[in-house]
This record gives C-alpha cells, structure tokens and sequence, in this order.
C-alpha cells in the first residue's frame, strides 16, 4: 500500500518542478525581451500574451474554475499593480468610446479618493466595485487586466459570494486549482526576476490612486519610470521596490 504522505510529497516535489520550469521559461523570454527592448508596455503586452498561453495550456489539469464573465465578486477586493502594468490600463481607458472613458475616469478617482487614509486591512474589508467594471459584471479592459487580477482564481462560486458578503472576515478561504496556481505565481515570478535584475522601479501601488496619477499627469510619471525613479509620488505603495513577491 503506498503511504499517502509519500503522495503529498511526490505531488509538492512534482508541483515544485513544473513551477521551476515555468518561471525559467518566463525568465528567458523577459530577458530576450529585455536585450531588444520594445516599450515598457509593449512588454507588458507581450507577457500578458505568454500569461494567457500557458493558461490556456493548463486546460482540464486539475478542477476547472468556477469563474466566468459576468461573476465579479472578486472585483471589489483591493489590487495592486507596478508601474508599467498600470500604464497598460491607463492606455486602455484611451481606446474606449470617449463617454465610457470618462465614466472609468470618474470611477477611478472617486475610489481613490475612497481609500485615501486607508489601512491595508481596511480597505481588504472594504468592498470597491473596480472601476473597470460594466454594467454586466464584466470587465471593459479584460485582456489589459493587470497580472494580479490573471492570477486570482476560484473553484467554488459559493466560496465567493461567502467571501464577499462578509468582508469584514478575512479568515474566509478561497478553493484554487494547485496546478493552475503553480503555473500563475511562476509565470509571474519568472518575469519579475528580470524587471527587480533591471533598473526600473518594481513598487505595487494601490491600483485606483496610481491610476489616477498616471492619467492626470501621464508624461511626468513614464519620464520617472524611464528614469528608474518611482512612477508615481502620490499613490499608496503596497509592497516596495525590489521585493520578489
């Protein structure tokens, strides 16, 4: 009979593996980006791009996720983005009709001015319908969605809607497909080896308040960025420059 801490440990060094595999894959491509550098938002794009490819290679491994169009519990949580993935949305807001734009514009700078003064775990209990958001449910900018938005996943709707109807418990736990999981966090780690190994600034900041500057004053925060400086010198930093997460 085979012992079944034996097959936790074959599936945790099997899961360990395919990440590995994963993130030195990610790494590679970042790197060749890197030696031929398009835009830092071109090559956002292009990781996005390899993003969706492996998850859609990870079709029918593991439970599928209950996740679907129109299901947004999820996007009233508190996100935080780099630099480079928020000039991406701030882009996208561009390219939508001029009168959807400005309600997205309206949106994010009423969030942000929502969560001014805000703690993290105050605004984890604070459900903010993302200003992305349509009047289906649905995402306005899905394939420009920033990389923590791609990651989150859910096995179990109910999960979900418990999770949200009781934001003030933090202690809820979300089901997730290991598999799927492994291959999101990897792919994401592989790509940002190489942005902390360059000399741009990696900060996460509280999407809506970097958001708001990147469309209020555009050109003075990709100067910055391109200068290795911190985009952005009003947002709310969640997690610093230089940290592999």
């Amino acid at each position: 009979m085979t012992d079944e801490k034996s097959v936790v440990a074959d599936k945790d060094v099997q899961a360990e593996k395919f990440g590995l595999e994963v993130m030195v894959d990610e790494y590679a491509c970042a790197v060749a980006d890197q030696q031929a550098p398009p835009t830092g938002v071109e090559a956002t794009r292009r990781f996005y791009k390899r993003y969706a490819l492996r998850q859609e290679a990870m079709a029918g491994v593991g439970e599928e996720p209950a996740c679907g169009k129109g299901c947004s519990y999820c996007c009233h949580t508190r996100v935080s983005a780099p630099a480079q993935e928020v000039f991406v949305l701030a882009d996208a807001i561009g390219r939508l009709p001029p009168e959807r734009a400005a309600e997205v514009r309206a949106r994010v700078s009423a969030n942000a001015a929502r969560a001014e003064g805000m703690d993290a775990a105050t605004h984890s209990r604070t459900p903010m319908p993302c200003a992305f958001l349509d009047e289906q449910g649905a995402c306005s900018v899905y394939d420009d969605r920033p990389s923590n938005c791609r990651r989150y996943h859910s096995l179990s709707k109910a999960d979900c809607e418990k999770s949200f109807s009781r934001p003030e418990d933090l202690t809820s736990r979300i089901r997730l497909n290991t598999s799927l999981l492994v291959a999101n966090v990897s792919s994401y780690l592989g790509y940002r080896k190489v942005l902390v190994e360059s000399a741009v600034d990696t900060s996460f900041f509280e999407l809506n308040s970097a958001l708001r500057e990147a469309l209020a004053d555009p050109e003075a925060c990709r100067e910055r960025f391109d200068a290795g400086q911190p985009a952005f010198t009003d947002a709310t930093v969640c997690v610093p420059n230089g940290t592999m997460i």
